[in-house]
């Protein structure tokens, strides 16, 4: 690997431990099998998240399979300003060894970052009701239970009602997509039931559920995100 070119693709996450974790990747053309090749490098555990850290950890990692901070290409990685700022990150410091190389935001956060804004300018029916309904239901297993009578009784399958992932916006399309399979249960189940114990939650869910255009939201938003989902796996 010393004299490739290569190109460099780092991301920044939290595990469910709340432990902070960098993905190192890259990719390269192979003249052997004249093919781009894509490698995981190796997945390596933080202690904190400033651009130094991060950039000490890239550096130590590349070192150690033998490729150049001098022979990267083109770095890409989120928006973040520790990973992207113009003064104080990974691509400054990766910039003084390598002036040349190529900066690129990742176009699967992008495409997220489009997603999330145009979304604000929506109403925020699908919003709050994917978020209401997975607290009222997981909240209490009679409540499942009942919700279980009713797709039974209309010979829908029985899924669990899925929770947003909060740093994940596009994750609702998975949310959507369920509360679709599973709306005329939920409907029904609001339509014909009272719930005293928890009486402010309920009414709110119910008149999301009445309003006439919660139904073709939904369907939008399943649509509309699932275009841009498809177009992050291409990506």
């Amino acid at each position: 690997m010393k004299d490739i070119i290569f190109n460099l693709i780092l991301d920044e996450s939290t595990d469910n431990s709340n432990k902070l974790q960098l993905t190192i990747v890259i990719k390269y053309f192979d003249k052997m099998t004249n093919t781009p090749n894509t490698k995981f490098l190796d997945i390596k555990e933080l202690r904190e998240s400033s651009a130094n850290t991060i950039f000490d950890t890239v550096k130590y990692c590349l070192e150690e399979r033998g490729c150049k901070i001098t022979n990267i290409g083109a770095y890409c990685s989120d928006g973040a300003h520790n990973m992207r700022g113009s003064k104080d990150s990974v691509l400054s410091r990766l910039k003084k060894i390598n002036p040349n190389l190529f900066d690129i935001h990742c176009l699967a956060h992008c495409f997220v970052l489009i997603g999330s804004k145009a979304g604000k300018f929506l109403p925020n029916n699908v919003d709050e009701l994917v978020t209401e309904l997975s607290n009222y239901f997981s909240a209490s297993p009679k409540r499942m239970n009942l919700l279980l009578k009713i797709e039974i009784e209309l010979d829908i399958n029985n899924l669990k009602i899925l929770k947003k992932a909060g740093t994940r916006w596009m994750s609702i399309q998975q949310c959507v997509d369920r509360i679709l399979k599973h709306y005329p249960a939920i409907e029904k189940y609001f339509t014909e039931n009272n719930d005293y114990s928890s009486k402010e939650k309920f009414t709110k869910i119910k008149f999301i559920i009445n309003d006439k255009f919660t139904l073709p939201l939904l369907n939008f938003y399943s649509s509309f995100i699932s275009q841009i989902n498809t177009l992050n796996k291409t990506f």
